[in-house]
């Protein structure tokens, strides 16, 4: 009886660091995919704003272009 709970025991062993192992690598992808979606997020929203503020200024420019043909006619 003492060798099959010694056995019984060595094998819950076996399975609870295989488990904890896999729950460390879980942990540790689901912080690198927090790290890839903030860096994604970051370039995107510096992206986006960059565009925005681009085609704002193109905007901005094209009307005072636009506004002094107008005027000049």
């Amino acid at each position: 009886m003492t060798a099959n709970r010694q056995i019984l025991f060595s094998y819950i062993e076996k399975v609870v660091k295989i488990l904890s192992n896999n729950t460390m690598r879980v942990e540790s992808n689901f912080k690198i995919l927090q790290a890839r979606k903030a860096i994604i997020q970051d370039v995107y929203t510096s992206s986006f704003s960059h565009f925005f503020w681009e085609e704002y200024e193109n905007a901005n420019v094209r009307d005072r272009i636009n506004g002094t043909k107008m005027e000049q006619e």
